[in-house]
């Protein structure tokens, strides 16, 4: 009696492994360093808008000095995006040992960042 709930657990697990995710790429960018961030969400539904230009950018230069551990970013471009998706697209400008690099960050309409996934570019 016990094993069938575990059984029809697993049997679960393995089917929502074999149901493709439909993420979104937003964008892709190459770090300096190398890496290549990709900006995606998990699907194109519409995100009602909660935050305006201010809060946006707000909210990407909090989630920018955490992720790329800098403290002196500079906002050069805040850009609303409608393709795929409603977005926030904003640009950095940052200063790390004498070197300038373009950064970005991307917010939702709802005001969430979004975290970007390092991904091997061959």
């Amino acid at each position: 009696m016990i094993r069938f709930p575990a059984l029809l657990l697993a049997g679960l697990l393995v089917l929502l492994a074999l149901i493709p995710v439909d993420a979104v790429d937003l964008f892709v960018f190459h770090e300096a360093s190398g890496r290549v961030l990709a900006f995606a969400v998990p699907n194109a539904e519409p995100i009602p808008a909660t935050v305006g230009q201010a809060g946006a950018t707000q909210a990407a230069v909090n989630w920018a000095r955490r992720f790329y551990r800098l403290n002196d970013l500079d906002i050069l471009a805040v850009e609303f995006q409608t393709r795929p998706v409603r977005y926030w697209r904003v640009t950095f400008l940052a200063r790390e040992r004498g070197q300038t690099a373009r950064l970005y960050a991307a917010v939702l309409p709802d005001g969430r960042p979004v975290e970007p996934v390092v991904r091997d570019e061959t």
